[in-house]
């Protein structure tokens, strides 16, 4: 079942579908229907950042930050944060309250 959720996603992934390629993203990050990457899962998440996705912004940033299948890039982290925020994701605008982020000046 898994398997072949990961091959419908990937079908929409390859058509630009954000959605799909966040939860894509998901899947190689926890390796359900497919082996499990970080880097595969990284890049599908960031194109669904680029794609205007919140949600994939929001965690983009949170895996920037804390090291999750990438480096720790503090400025990545609080560009993709602050687009999940003006994105209108409202669980980025928490995170940030509840982490009492001091964000990095570019």
């Amino acid at each position: 079942m898994k398997k072949a959720a990961a091959e419908w996603y990937l079908k929409a992934a390859k058509q630009g579908l954000a959605e799909a390629q966040s939860s894509l993203a998901f899947m190689y990050h926890y390796g359900r229907g497919v082996e499990k990457s970080s880097e595969e899962s990284i890049l599908l998440l960031e194109m669904a950042a680029v794609n205007g996705l919140g949600s994939a912004q929001r965690n983009l940033g949170i895996a920037y930050r804390d090291g999750a299948g990438t480096q720790i890039n503090l400025k990545k982290s609080d560009f993709w944060l602050l687009e999940a925020v003006n994105s209108g994701d409202e669980e980025a605008k928490n995170y940030i309250y509840k982490n009492n982020f001091k964000f990095i000046s570019y």
